[in-house]
Parts: structure tokens; C-alpha cells; sequence
């Protein structure tokens, strides 16, 4: 039961799984939480990746110092 989500165990005992083969069994939700960990990291680096054309297009680049200052 180590290192499992509660929604883990939960899915561990709704579909019966031994104790013995909790460690092999693959669960669905850890699978999902992956899939969407992996599209907000890439949603993430598309904005970035945006954000830096805006600003290296048309306006000068401002400094991390800068960036402080106006907020």
C-alpha cells in the first residue's frame, strides 16, 4: 500500500486485486493523472513558447529586474 493514492486503493479493492499483486497492478487513475500532468506541461510550454515570440517581436526584451519593478 505504499506510495498509493487513496483513490489507488480504493480502485485496488473495488476490483479485487490480491494484496500479493498490489505492487504489479497498474491502476487507471494513476494512468489518467499521468495523461494529464503530460498535456498541462505541454499547454505550459506553449504559452511560454508564445509569450517569448511576443516578446522578442516588435518590443525589447525586459529583464527578470524589470518585470519586478512593473508589478
Amino acid at each position: 500500500m505504499k506510495g498509493r493514492t487513496l483513490e489507488e486503493l480504493d480502485e485496488l479493492f473495488q476490483n479485487r486485486v490480491s494484496v500479493r499483486e498490489f505492487a504489479k497492478y497498474e491502476c487507471i487513475s494513476s494512468e489518467r493523472a499521468r495523461e494529464v500532468a503530460m498535456k498541462i506541461t505541454a499547454e505550459h510550454e506553449n504559452e511560454e513558447e508564445a509569450q517569448l515570440r511576443t516578446t522578442r517581436s516588435g518590443k525589447q526584451e525586459t529583464t527578470h529586474q524589470e518585470k519586478i519593478e512593473e508589478a
